[in-house]
């Protein structure tokens, strides 16, 4: 198994366990529904039902700038500077609230526009879902890091 196979597997996984996560909550949801109703059937999301939805808000919203692998090496990405998220250092100690307050809002440096808000476009659980689906690439791949020129 080289490199690349082990990436695509540890992230297979990482994906896998957040859609677990989501359908056991959305069948924690559901019974809690259906037992306050006195009646009906009680309905099980499947894990593939959260994590194709996401995948598919992610090449919809996310992709054409962060690339399907998350390094931001796009046209679109390069040209604002997308940072590389298969590097841990990108996403330092950043905390959900916070990245949900970017995706939202969008970012702007030095009065450009470098990515546009998705508050009216999304709702705040698939922007949850998204930075979720998003931290999965973290640490994927180390970032190459250029050496430090010689200055002696």
């Amino acid at each position: 198994m080289n490199d690349e196979d082990t990436m695509t597997s540890n992230r297979q996984i990482k994906i896998s366990l957040y859609a677990f996560g989501c359908s056991l909550f959305a069948a924690a949801l559901l019974l809690s529904v259906t037992a306050s109703a006195s009646a009906g059937a009680v309905a099980v999301a499947s894990a593939a039902e959260p994590n194709a939805e996401v995948a598919k808000l992610f090449k919809q919203h996310c992709q054409s700038c962060h690339g399907v692998d998350g390094r931001g090496q796009t046209t679109a990405g390069k040209k604002v500077g997308t940072k590389d998220w298969t590097d841990a250092a990108t996403w330092g100690d950043r905390k959900p609230a916070e990245l949900a307050k970017l995706v939202s809002e969008g970012i702007t440096k030095d009065g450009k526009e470098k990515m546009k808000p998705f508050a009216k476009k999304l709702t705040p659980e698939q922007i949850d879902a998204l930075i979720a689906y998003a931290q999965t690439f973290k640490g994927t791949t180390p970032a190459e890091k250029p050496a430090a020129p010689d200055t002696k």
